[in-house]
């Protein structure tokens, strides 16, 4: 046990210190350290059942706050953290295993911390999420909107907002994707009007394919590890339908809204 608490300590006494970082993105664990001590936090990746050597570590005096990107190591699954007092050799004093959303550790008294998901994370208050405007401004009759949100890995697949005529509606991401605050997903939509002459906003085949379902509905996907997305996949039941949906090409937004104009 000594001799596997040295090697733990050495490796964490050379590994990098990673540079300050303020809002996290899907790539970025932000630390704070509220333990009223100096902390050393190491990163392994989630998949080893060993951890001797970690991908990364920083050092936090006590009240600061810093940042890991553990894009920087090619890892973005599933992870684990373990942290330190500093010393000499180390002192160990706590082991976790996070989820991959995990995006901000929060250091407490005696080693242990606590997590919080990227989607809780706040994006500060002059900037507010980001969000995608659905308006109705050409059309006399109310349209119709399913929206396919793609980010990390995941697609999900939400509907339907009803946009009457002259009117907007504005959906934050966050709320119905695994997309932060801070963040805009890949967008892409599929819509319809009623009446003796519908119009239909839709893709092609070879665009991206999702399940609708009828009334208020919520389809997600993963992707395995190491494969794509299966869009659309398992679509069954009464009332389900594989349609394909457009690219959202409005471009990169500037500020917090991207708008979708029917």
């Amino acid at each position: 046990m000594r001799i596997v608490r040295l090697l733990l300590g050495l490796a964490a006494l050379f590994a990098p210190v990673m540079a300050h970082g303020q809002v996290p993105n899907d790539a970025k664990v932000e630390i704070r350290n509220t333990s009223g001590e100096a902390r050393r936090v190491c990163f392994y990746k989630g998949h080893a059942d060993i951890n001797l050597a970690p991908d990364g570590c920083v050092m936090l005096a006590a009240g600061e706050t810093r940042s890991y990107d553990r894009g920087a190591a090619g890892d973005r699954g599933a992870f684990k953290v373990k942290v330190f007092k500093p010393a000499l050799f180390d002192q160990y004093l706590y082991a976790r295993k996070l989820p991959a959303d995990a995006g901000r550790l929060l250091l407490k008294e005696r080693g242990g911390f606590s997590f919080v998901r990227y989607r809780n994370i706040a994006p500060p208050p002059e900037q507010g999420p980001r969000q995608i405007s659905l308006c109705n401004a050409n059309q006399p009759q109310s349209v119709w909107v399913v929206l396919a949100l793609r980010h990390a890995g995941r697609l999900t697949a939400n509907g339907y907002w009803e946009v009457k005529p002259g009117a907007c509606i504005n959906v934050p991401f966050h709320r119905y994707s695994n997309a932060p605050q801070t963040v805009f997903p890949e967008v892409f939509y599929w819509a319809r009007t009623y009446g003796d002459t519908p119009l239909y906003w839709s893709g092609k085949p070879g665009d991206v394919a999702i399940c609708k379902q009828r009334g208020e509905f919520r389809n997600e996907w993963r992707a395995p590890a190491g494969q794509e997305v299966e869009e659309g996949a398992e679509c069954a039941g009464e009332g389900s339908e594989l349609v394909f949906t457009r690219r959202h090409t409005a471009g990169t937004p500037q500020g917090r809204t991207t708008r979708l104009t029917f």
